[in-house]
């Protein structure tokens, strides 16, 4: 089996397992049988890209979910008549 398979293989796995999701298992399916194995370079630079997006999106919704907590804290000290 080519490396590109072995990747594609692993991955479909790590789907089945919940670790990846449908989303990201598709969109990395594409890029490694489009590039196949002519150049691991840019199935790497595919798979960085795909991990740089997830860290962005955890960045996000940490930062509204601080957002939100934080909110909903002092309303809830407003209302209990805390503050």
């Amino acid at each position: 089996m080519s490396i590109a398979g072995r990747f594609i293989a692993a991955l479909q796995q790590e789907r089945a397992y919940g670790n990846v999701s449908g989303e990201t298992e598709q969109k990395l399916r594409y890029e490694v049988l489009k590039l196949g194995d002519t150049s691991m370079s840019l199935i790497r630079a595919a798979v960085r890209a795909e991990i740089d997006r997830h860290e962005r999106q955890v960045a996000t919704l940490r930062r509204l979910q601080e957002a939100l907590l934080g909110s909903l804290t002092i309303f809830f000290n407003l209302v209990m008549g805390i503050v």
